[in-house]
């Protein structure tokens, strides 16, 4: 089966100084996370660069053991492409620390069977939530919701 091309399955939003995107479909916050967190630095997000990550990351609508969207272990391997140096923390704590040292893409569980990927970067008082429902800011105190339920961070830096 061949990945679905991402180019119709995303729009663009500008925050600050930054152009973020958000996804269109369903399934595809991992890759989208990967798409900010290099807008966030500035790198290249053309086409090609989307199709590796999309085919890379391998979000699908239902994986056979019932899954939905891109499997942590596939999007870790991506992650790593682009920031070889990058580190994987879980539990509330932990990520709430690194989530502090730079930017990161964050996985946490919004219910029992639905899970969800975001990019965050800390100004040092607000965490900036990119492809979350109301794109913007969140304060500090209002990060507990995001980490309630096994989440799982990697620190982005190279």
């Amino acid at each position: 089966m061949t990945t679905p091309c991402i180019c119709k399955q995303f729009e663009l939003y500008k925050t600050g100084e930054h152009t973020f995107e958000t996804q269109c479909g369903t399934y595809n916050c991992g890759p989208i996370a990967i798409l900010n967190a290099l807008h966030y630095e500035k790198r290249p997000t053309g086409p090609a660069v989307h199709r590796q990550i999309m085919v890379g990351c391998r979000p699908k609508a239902r994986h056979e053991d019932g899954f939905k969207g891109t499997k942590p272990d596939d999007i870790d391997r991506v992650i790593r492409w682009f920031w070889p140096a990058a580190t994987r923390h879980t539990g509330a704590a932990a990520c709430l620390t690194a989530l502090k040292k730079g930017p990161a893409i964050l996985l946490f569980q919004r219910s029992p069977r639905l899970q969800h990927y975001i990019f965050v970067h800390y100004d040092g008082t607000q965490y900036h939530l990119e492809n979350e429902g109301d794109c913007g800011s969140v304060m500090e105190k209002e990060m507990s919701a995001y980490m309630n339920k096994t989440p799982v961070t990697w620190l982005c830096q190279s």
